[in-house]
């Protein structure tokens, strides 16, 4: 297959899923379900040329990442089976949509391996960086555009919010738009990738006007510091970071105030000041009460009280889509999986971040490690404050992307890239970022 088409399948995977096929139905009028048939079809078109690749799954931390999908989903069903909370079909239907979500992993990464090891990173991060800029300037769309916000029945005002909705889908939008961005800078030395992801990213968390987004979007900015000195395990990288974010909190923090107190001439709705108050609590005071986190500590603890009743293998598949006692969706993906799943399930998944997490740590090549970096910055508050993760399309191809790059970075680094497919012959490969 040439290099061309590759191109064109994965920029095809990358758009369907990045900007959301939920969101998609809902303003085609067309039920979400006629959606996924063709975003599975695409996802398969672009894993069968890089079925080869799938070798790789053998490196870390793809065998972990197995290990925990198999046990989540085991452990889950046999939980549903023996319980009286949760049907048994709801919990069944649910196995598909995951392994989905799995295949569209797979399909990420081999084309990403396949891509590094081919040396065209560059192609791959630019057809994943357009649907993430696209998506995060979307959030305009609510404030400049009043119909769009009456059709899908919202108040333009009274709560912005983007197209594209919640951090579920934000943290594959805006974070990644400044992730790639930076990426894309460092390898080819032009700032225009890094400017516009940035701003790109800015009006996705803030047309959102989300705390999780917000939050998690601050040590982002402090990324690009860390990736500015080098992306090296040194004291002076380390300590940039960390003045990097206390810089951007303090920056925040007195934006949000000249927000409240009106010194910048923004009318503030009621929805929008409570959430900036909340905000500046926990940047000032670390506080993350039920208040500040808009019901998830109430929720989280009646959560770990109903997994203590099932605790070995949990509570089974879709306990948690509404907790019993609060009926509140969970809004943390670790805990869905220590609910769900019990001991069984949540050991093999932490066994996965901590093989993430060192895999991350031994990269050396800059912008691989960047990424990762990134990656994690990215997961983190959205695995914390939303429950869905496992099933949200744009992390589960953002995740495949970076797996893949950073398990075949390894290689790429030591041999070279080589010559693109549609190079002309005795072409001479040229390093990534040259």
């Amino acid at each position: 297959m040439s290099g061309r088409l590759r191109g064109w399948l994965w920029a095809a995977l990358a758009a369907l899923t990045i900007l959301n096929a939920n969101s998609i139905a809902v303003l085609a009028g067309a039920p979400e379900r006629l959606f996924n048939p063709i975003l599975l079809a695409v996802a398969l078109a672009v894993l069968a040329p890089h079925v080869a690749r799938l070798r790789w799954l053998s490196r870390a931390p793809m065998p972990a990442l197995l290990v925990f999908a198999v046990a989540f989903l085991l452990a889950g069903a046999f939980s549903a089976a023996g319980s009286v909370q949760v049907p048994l079909d709801r919990a069944l239907f649910k196995i598909p949509l995951y392994g989905a979500s799995l295949l569209l992993v797979l399909a990420a990464f081999g084309a990403a391996a396949d891509a590094t090891a081919r040396g065209e990173e560059d192609r791959l991060l630019r057809a994943v960086f357009w649907p993430c800029v696209l998506a995060s300037l979307s959030g305009v769309a609510f404030i400049a555009v009043p119909a769009v916000g009456n059709f899908l029945e919202l108040q333009p005002g009274e709560r912005l919010h983007g197209v594209f909705g919640n951090f579920n889908e934000l943290g594959g939008q805006a974070g990644y738009a400044l992730v790639v961005g930076l990426v894309l800078t460092m390898r080819t030395k032009q700032p225009f990738w890094v400017v516009l992801g940035t701003l790109a990213g800015i009006v996705g968390v803030v047309s959102s006007f989300s705390k999780a987004a917000m939050l998690g979007f601050l040590p982002l900015f402090a990324l690009t510091v860390y990736a500015a000195t080098g992306a090296r395990f040194a004291i002076r990288p380390m300590l940039a970071l960390a003045f990097g974010s206390v810089l951007v909190a303090g920056g925040t923090y007195l934006l949000a105030g000249r927000l409240l107190d009106g010194g910048l001439g923004i009318e503030l709705s009621t929805d929008q000041r409570l959430r900036l108050t909340a905000l500046m609590d926990i940047i000032s005071s670390g506080a993350l009460d039920e208040s500040a986190t808009t019901g998830r500590t109430a929720v989280w603890a009646v959560g770990l009280e109903n997994w203590a009743q099932a605790p070995v293998f949990g509570l089974g598949l879709s306990a948690f889509d509404r907790v019993t006692g609060i009926d509140m969706e969970i809004h943390n993906t670790a805990l869905r999986v220590l609910g769900e799943g019990g001991l069984v399930a949540f050991l093999p998944f932490l066994v996965m971040v901590v093989a993430l997490v060192l895999r991350i740590a031994r990269e050396r090549r800059p912008e691989v490690h960047v990424l990762g970096v990134g990656f994690l910055l990215v997961q983190l508050p959205a695995i914390l404050s939303t429950g869905g993760i496992l099933l949200a399309r744009n992390h589960n191809v953002l995740a495949g992307l970076v797996l893949g790059l950073l398990v075949a970075s390894r290689d790429a680094g030591a041999a070279g890239p080589s010559a693109p497919d549609d190079a002309p012959a005795g072409a001479t490969p040229v390093p990534a970022g040259a």
